[in-house]
């Protein structure tokens, strides 16, 4: 076995422990940045609380839409608190899915459905 061989041999069983062993690491292990994907683009900092897909989780999301587009739009120009009004309904629509509960700032386990 020549010196090129055996290097290369080394450096395959090298690569293989290393894939392995990242493999094998937990995912808790990772970190994790919380965020939600909306009609608005991604939030950051919030996590679901409840089943996504549930019925009041769907119920809250279609609330927080209107509440948020209502609280964003300003009703004169005089009272117009600045800043694009997409960034308005993102915080508005944020504040209002953690208010109803399908949301917590950092992370979160989501709840199971009841049975």
């Amino acid at each position: 076995m020549t010196l090129q061989t055996a290097t290369t041999r080394l450096t395959g069983l090298l690569m293989l422990a290393w894939v392995s062993m990242a493999m094998a690491c937990p995912a808790s292990a990772h970190r994790h940045h919380p965020h939600e994907h909306t009609v608005y683009g991604t939030i950051k900092g919030y996590s679901t609380v409840i089943d996504p897909h549930g019925s009041q989780y769907q119920s809250d999301d279609a609330f927080c839409q209107t509440d948020a587009t209502m609280a964003a739009t300003p009703t004169d120009a005089a009272t117009s608190t600045g800043g694009s009004q997409r960034a308005r309904m993102k915080q508005a629509y944020a504040a209002c899915m953690q208010s109803r509960g399908a949301w917590q700032r950092g992370d979160a386990v989501v709840s199971p459905p009841p049975s």
